[in-house]
Parts: structure tokens; C-alpha cells; sequence
């Protein structure tokens, strides 16, 4: 498995609408992907740099990223939705403390609204097989949870963070 089969994978099931297929785990708040966009349209970027025309944050923490794929609400026309996928190398850039899931929560929470009437759930969600989420790349990963978790909760922020496990996937 590499990287470029799960984003595929998710891709189809954004594609056929299969929200449902799509598990969440270590989310209190959404246990498929269905839970955070439900019928609503949307337009998926995919590992391109589409996904921020409008959007961009100047400066250097947030010039080269650029997540997997992103999910734009077609009603508010915000990023809502956010997943990083990874195989077998841990999260980019810098320390724990600046790691490229980080910097796109902050983006998110930046550039879009909490709680839009009828809108799409915002969400940075990591998509990786069950081994990636107990080995050492795991860190900056727990990092991410332990340290924003609380905050991404609070009623007035209302992000749901969380896992995509990509051991049996099928279309």
C-alpha cells in the first residue's frame, strides 16, 4: 500500500457519495465521514494547490503546505474538511509543536466559520493504515491530539479531529 491508494480510495467514496463507507475513530464527534458533510454538496481538491486560492495564509508556516485532499462546502465555500494521508513516514515539517497537521488545523481555523447553518462539519482528519497510528511516526500525531483536542471541542470552535484506518479498503 502507498500513499496514492488510500487517497484513491477516498477519493471514490467522496466520489460515489459513499460518506458512510468511510470510518472515523478517536472522534467523539463523527464516526464516518457522512456525520460531517451529510447530503450537503461539496468540491474535493486533490494534493494540489487549488484548495487555497482565496484562502492563503501569508508567511512561511503556512507558503508549502498543502494537504491530501480538502473538502470545500459548496453552500459557504469554505475548506471544511482537511485529511492528511500517510503510509509509512510521519507528519512534515518541524517539531511536533509545528508539524504539517498543525499548521492545517490553524489554517482551518483561520480561514472558515464554526457552526454554519446547514454546512459541512470542519474536520482535519488522518487517513494511514492501523500500524501507522502505534508506531514512532504516531507522535507528532499524539502531539496534535493531547495539545489541541480540548480546544478543537469547544462549542464556539467545533472542529472534529480524528482517524481514517485504511487496513481493508474497499471501493
Amino acid at each position: 500500500m502507498v500513499e496514492e491508494d488510500i487517497q484513491q480510495w477516498i477519493r471514490s467514496h467522496l466520489e460515489k457519495r459513499n460518506l458512510r463507507e468511510v470510518q472515523i475513530v478517536n472522534c467523539p464527534s463523527a464516526t464516518n465521514l457522512f456525520q460531517l458533510i451529510g447530503e450537503r454538496e461539496f468540491v474535493p481538491f486533490y494534493d494540489n494547490n487549488e484548495w487555497s486560492k482565496g484562502f492563503e495564509l501569508r508567511g512561511d508556516f503556512f507558503e508549502r503546505i498543502r494537504p491530501d485532499i480538502v473538502v470545500r462546502s459548496s453552500t459557504s465555500g469554505e475548506n471544511r474538511i482537511i485529511i492528511e494521508v500517510k503510509v509509512d513516514t510521519p507528519l512534515k515539517y518541524g517539531s511536533a509543536a509545528d508539524s504539517q497537521i498543525v499548521r492545517y488545523f490553524l489554517q482551518l481555523l483561520a480561514t472558515s466559520r464554526y457552526r454554519l447553518d446547514g454546512d459541512i462539519r470542519r474536520a482535519v482528519l488522518l487517513a494511514a493504515p492501523s500500524s501507522w497510528f502505534v508506531s514512532t511516526h504516531r507522535d507528532r500525531w499524539r502531539y496534535f491530539l493531547d495539545t489541541y483536542r480540548q480546544l478543537a471541542m469547544r462549542e464556539d470552535i467545533d472542529i472534529s479531529l480524528g482517524e481514517i484506518h485504511c487496513d481493508s479498503m474497499t471501493a
